[in-house]
């Protein structure tokens, strides 16, 4: 049950920020709520130094609030996940194809991308073990 929340909630959000740019904070608590019940965690301090490179990171790439507060969130619940090399893998293959798709679609490099597709896709992956 669980996991099939899990999805859905992701799927949710992934398609809003598509629509919308925005990822609205009662997704990001339905999500931890669910995601409360199934927690990976890692320590405290690792959680904390993981936190602070995403707010630096989101603050030189302007990254949007909604999308720090669901890296917050999958953090805090499934951080070993996050602090993993196959999420950062995943991360980095689902930006390049993000970013990809946007040119394409654009025709140019201007505007925002939406990114809770790029942070949740490896989550998922991972999460579901595929």
């Amino acid at each position: 049950m669980v996991i099939t929340l899990v999805m859905l909630i992701s799927l949710v959000i992934s398609y809003i920020d598509l629509r919308s740019h925005r990822v609205p904070n009662r997704h990001n608590l339905a999500l931890f709520s669910v995601l409360l019940f199934d927690m990976h965690r890692i320590p405290w301090r690792s959680s904390f130094a993981l936190l602070s490179a995403v707010l630096l990171i989101s603050i030189l790439c302007s990254v949007g609030g909604g999308d720090i507060k669901l890296f917050s969130v999958l953090i805090v619940t499934q951080g070993s996940y996050l602090a993993s090399f196959d999420y950062l893998r995943g991360l980095l293959i689902a930006t390049v194809l993000m970013v990809a798709m946007t040119v394409a679609y654009r025709r140019s490099l201007q505007g925002s991308i939406a990114l809770a597709p790029v942070i949740l896709a490896p989550f998922l992956w991972l999460y579901l073990e595929i």
